[in-house]
């Protein structure tokens, strides 16, 4: 309130954007809605992924616009036209994107950071027990949490695709909640990767 009070420097009007306004505290929310029913020279625009996830007071002082996800043959024009076409050959990058240009170009940025023999060990999953705590310690070496739970997002994909096993599904969200909750990753993912060797055991 106290930065839209003050007068722009240059345009016409002030635009303040709030992401992931679903993460607001109630009281942060309800000390929003003075400011959404009087702007004074500026606008509002809160981003959440939906109206339900907002308070009912503040979705009632706001223009909703949904934006919704494309189908894939925007999907391809806008990567083209942004020279993003090499994303095109890769299936897995546009199954997680799931229609968001932005989600695509961020998941193949995230895949070419990646170490290549790393990567081509966990698609194949570890046979060992020797094997998934040499991986586990090299994750833990070599990716920050945020690379992390990406790998989880990616290796979830990956796996679906090539086992159809659900509990291997299963074991990686919760190896995403536990890095959520700042659980030392090393054990998350040796534990993680000890039982999803024990499942590929039973598969076999």
């Amino acid at each position: 309130a106290r930065f839209l009070s003050n007068s722009p420097l240059e345009a016409s009007r002030k635009v303040v954007v709030l992401e992931q306004a679903e993460t607001m505290a109630e009281p942060a929310a309800n000390g929003l809605l003075k400011t959404l029913e009087e702007p004074g020279n500026a606008t509002l625009i809160v981003i959440a992924p939906s109206t339900e996830a907002l308070l009912p007071t503040l979705v009632s002082r706001c223009q909703r616009i949904p934006f919704y996800r494309l189908g894939p043959e925007t999907m391809t024009t806008v990567l083209r036209q942004t020279g993003h076409q090499q994303i095109l050959q890769e299936p897995s990058v546009l199954a997680i994107a799931q229609g968001s240009p932005g989600e695509a170009i961020a998941a193949f940025e995230q895949l070419q950071a990646m170490p290549p023999k790393l990567l081509t060990q966990l698609t194949q999953l570890p046979h060992t027990s020797r094997q998934a705590l040499a991986l586990a310690k090299e994750i833990d070496n070599k990716l920050d949490t945020h690379t992390q739970l990406w790998l989880v997002k990616y290796l979830q994909h990956c796996y679906w695709q090539s086992h159809t096993q659900p509990d291997m599904i299963k074991k990686l969200e919760q190896a995403r909640q536990y890095l959520l909750s700042y659980a030392q990753p090393r054990l998350v993912w040796e534990v993680t990767l000890l039982e999803l060797s024990i499942l590929e055991g039973s598969r076999i």
